[in-house]
């Protein structure tokens, strides 16, 4: 397995930028997305420049080796309630050790660097593997409206999970690459 980079999509080229957008914009990725409309590269970059001004939300474009395979987000951070959210998506077929140990990463950082006690997420009631992928790492579904799961997971929940046998496998891969994340 290649090295694992977390870049910070304020920090992406302009090629770097129309790499990821062409992944979100795969037909696989719109329709397991809340939003499954094509996203433009002018309406991109517009975005990217809003996300400049908002320390609310963070995105990730997701490098293994010199390759981007897809992108991690945490959205709503609220440092009041200590609450979040996040998301994932990758490039079809991608390696199932890939985005476990950014899944890893991203809730070992939202717990310990953010210091968030509460983590959530949405996902589509038709998207079976993102929910059995989800339910994996110990988030339990709390409500449904509108064709979609909501979950969440909190800082013990993620503790005990973490610790299980089930994570001995995942953990022994994230020691034997190397990875970061690019803040800037």
């Amino acid at each position: 397995m290649n090295n694992i980079i977390l870049k910070n999509y304020l920090l992406l080229t302009e090629d770097e930028n129309k790499n990821i957008l062409e992944i979100r914009n795969s037909k696989n990725i719109r329709l397991a997305s809340l939003n499954e409309d094509i996203i433009t590269f002018e309406n991109h970059l517009k975005w990217i420049e809003n996300n400049k001004k908002d320390n609310a939300n963070r995105y990730y474009a997701v490098f293994e080796g010199n390759d981007i395979v897809g992108a991690i987000y945490i959205t709503g951070i609220n440092t009041i309630r200590n609450t979040c959210s996040w998301g994932l998506y990758f490039k079809k077929n991608i390696n199932i050790f890939t985005s476990s140990i950014c899944t890893y990463l991203i809730i070992q950082k939202i717990f310990y660097e953010l210091k968030i006690n509460t983590l959530h997420l949405k996902v589509k009631k038709d998207n079976i593997a993102a929910y059995k992928f989800d339910t994996s790492f110990g988030f339990k579904k709390y409500d449904e409206r509108n064709e979609q799961y909501f979950m969440y997971m909190n800082k013990i929940m993620w503790n005990d999970k973490k610790n299980t046998s089930s994570f001995t496998i995942l953990l022994k891969k994230i020691e034997k690459i190397h990875y970061k994340f690019i803040e800037g």
